[in-house]
């Protein structure tokens, strides 16, 4: 059994246009957004081992923000390029080079929804900005490719818990 947590970066900001896609910061919002979701990732199972991040800067900034909500060492978040995909399949071949039995990933849509409905069979309506997703996927290693075999154990959005 494995087990996937998965961060969808919080809301960016589009304020200055001279800026790449990449280099995009978070909105005042998406920064909230992570201290509400840390807490709520946190009471949901999520211990923040085993921590890879896209290296888009709003990613960062998430992932940052949540470590730093939960007082937690960012010393240990390894942030990738290979990471910063729009693309689920691209995620799909990065996973057949991991070997533990659980890691968190933290990127972009559509690439992350894309990921947990292939794993799920779930037809998700969205996986908004902000969101948390723990899928416990029935293989023994990331090498299987093994499509419908995850179970959503939890999902989680900032708009979810502020309705709450």
């Amino acid at each position: 059994m494995k087990t996937l947590h998965i961060f969808r970066h919080g809301k960016s900001s589009w304020k200055d246009p001279l800026l790449g896609d990449k280099e995009r910061p978070l909105k005042k919002r998406g920064l909230k957004d992570a201290v509400l979701i840390a807490h709520a990732s946190l009471a949901a199972g999520w211990a923040g081992n085993s921590v890879f991040s896209s290296s888009a800067v709003r990613a960062r900034q998430t992932i940052d923000e949540i470590f730093d909500a939960l007082g937690l060492d960012k010393a240990q978040i390894i942030y990738s390029d290979e990471l910063y995909t729009f693309d689920y399949r691209q995620l799909l071949d990065w996973l057949t080079q991991r070997s533990e039995d659980e890691l968190t990933l933290v990127g972009h849509n559509p690439a992350l929804h894309d990921l947990i409905e292939w794993y799920s069979g779930t037809n998700l309506e969205k996986f908004p900005t902000g969101a948390y997703c723990q899928l416990d996927i029935d293989v023994d290693s990331w090498l299987m490719f093994s499509q419908e075999k995850g179970v959503i154990k939890k999902l989680i959005s900032p708009k979810i818990l502020k309705n709450a």
